[in-house]
């Protein structure tokens, strides 16, 4: 599948959501990661830190705190790391809106 020119958010900073987000940016789609978490506490481990500093130099823009569904603005594609619940009001809300969600 291609995901040129696609508009692609993740969900969860953590190894699978760092590994989807580099993968979707290397096949043309427009990343944004986010996770729930406050960037100060991202900030705090150092492996962490190298990983976001990596991403935003590879052009995916990295969102912390409150995910709200003006992260779905544009959206074609909401992915999922495995540790993010399904039931959160922001996959609800991607789905209502008929974005497609992949866990």
């Amino acid at each position: 599948m291609s995901y040129h020119n696609q508009s692609a958010l993740v969900i969860g900073a953590g190894i699978s959501g760092f590994a989807a987000a580099k993968y979707l940016a290397a096949q043309g789609a427009r990343v944004v990661l986010s996770d729930a978490k406050d960037e100060t506490d991202a900030e705090r481990d150092p492996l962490t830190q190298q990983h976001i500093e990596n991403l935003r130099a590879q052009g995916i823009t990295c969102v912390f705190g409150a995910q709200r569904e003006e992260l779905l603005s544009g959206v074609d594609l909401l992915v999922l790391s495995p540790a993010v619940p399904e039931r959160i009001p922001l996959v609800q809300a991607a789905r209502a809106r008929g974005i497609r969600v992949t866990p």
